[in-house]
C-alpha cells in the first residue's frame, strides 16, 4: 500500500520509523523537518516583532542587545533564542520591549549538577523571524563564532556592545584574603583571543590567561577596573543586567562582595 508524503506528496511503500508525526507521514527526514519547521514558524506568526530592529546599528540599544547575544544568543535559519538563569528573566522583558515583541517568556525546569536538589529553572525566548535571524547572522551570530567585525557599527556605539557582551559571558567580584585587610577585585570576560585581543582601552589594560578551550580577558588593579565600571556604564540609558550593574557598584563601593556570576 503506497502512502503519500504529508510535506512533497510523493507516494512511498515504506515508513521510516522515525519520520511520523502524529498520523502524519515522510517519505524522507528533510520532509519531516520542513514540515515541523513550517508549522512551527505558523505557530508564532501570530506573535509580533520589529523585523527592521536590526537592519542598522544606529542607537545604544541596539548595540548593547547585539553584545549581549554575541555572548548568549543562539541563531539558526528561522529563530532567535536567548536562554538565562530564572533570576534573570526581567532581562528578557526588558530584550522583548526593545524588541517590541510580543512573543511569551518560557520558564522550565532543567537537569543541572550545579545546583544541590539537581535542578535549575531557566527562562527562555524564541523570536520566530527569518529575516531577523538571517541579519543577525550577516552580523556575525552564528555557530562557533570566535569573533566580531567592529566596523560594523559606529565607533561611539563599542562601549555599548561590550557592556552587552560582559553581561551575557562575564563576571565581578571581590574577596578578602586571611592575610589582607583590603579586598581583591576581579573583573573578567572569557572568550576567544581572536575577540580579547580586540577588546578597547581601559578593557585591553587587562591581561589574557586561557581557560579550558576559550580565554579569560582579567583586570585585578582598581584602578583599572574602576576605569572599565566608567567605560562601560558611561551612557548607558539604562540598557544593563541590573544584577550585574548592581554587583559592581556596590563592589566599588564596599569592596566585599562574593565572586560568582
Amino acid at each position: 500500500m503506497l502512502i503519500k508524503c504529508e510535506q512533497c506528496g510523493d507516494e512511498f511503500n515504506k515508513r521510516p520509523a522515525k519520520m511520523k508525526t502524529s498520523k502524519r507521514h515522510f517519505c524522507r527526514k528533510l520532509c519531516h523537518d520542513d514540515y515541523q519547521r513550517i508549522h512551527r514558524e505558523r505557530a508564532f506568526r501570530n506573535y509580533q516583532v520589529d523585523e527592521d530592529f536590526f537592519d542598522q546599528i544606529d542607537r545604544i540599544e541596539k548595540a548593547y542587545w547585539l553584545g549581549f547575544i554575541f555572548a548568549d544568543g543562539y541563531v539558526n535559519r528561522t529563530r532567535l533564542s536567548v536562554d538565562l538563569n530564572i533570576k534573570d528573566r526581567a532581562h528578557l522583558y526588558l530584550l522583548k520591549r526593545a524588541m517590541k515583541s510580543d512573543h511569551p517568556v518560557v520558564y522550565e525546569e532543567r537537569h543541572s549538577d550545579r545546583y544541590k536538589n539537581g535542578k535549575v529553572v531557566r527562562a527562555y525566548i524564541q523570536i520566530y523571524s527569518t529575516k531577523i535571524a538571517a541579519r543577525l547572522r550577516e552580523l556575525g551570530i552564528v555557530a562557533k563564532r570566535k569573533t566580531f567585525d567592529f566596523t560594523q557599527i559606529p565607533e561611539h556605539l563599542h562601549s555599548h556592545w561590550w557592556r552587552g557582551f560582559f553581561d551575557g559571558d562575564g563576571r565581578i567580584g571581590a574577596y578578602t584574603q586571611k592575610t589582607r585587610t583590603a579586598p581583591d577585585w576581579r573583573w573578567n570576560v572569557i572568550g576567544h583571543t581572536e575577540l580579547l585581543e580586540k577588546a578597547p582601552l581601559p578593557l585591553s589594560l587587562g591581561h589574557i590567561h586561557p581557560d579550558g578551550t576559550m580565554h579569560r580577558l582579567w583586570a585585578f588593579k582598581k584602578d583599572t577596573v574602576r576605569s572599565i565600571y566608567k567605560y562601560l556604564y558611561q551612557d548607558s540609558n539604562q540598557h544593563y543586567l541590573k544584577r550585574k550593574y548592581d554587583k559592581f557598584r556596590g563592589i566599588l563601593q564596599s569592596g566585599r562582595l562574593p565572586f560568582h556570576t
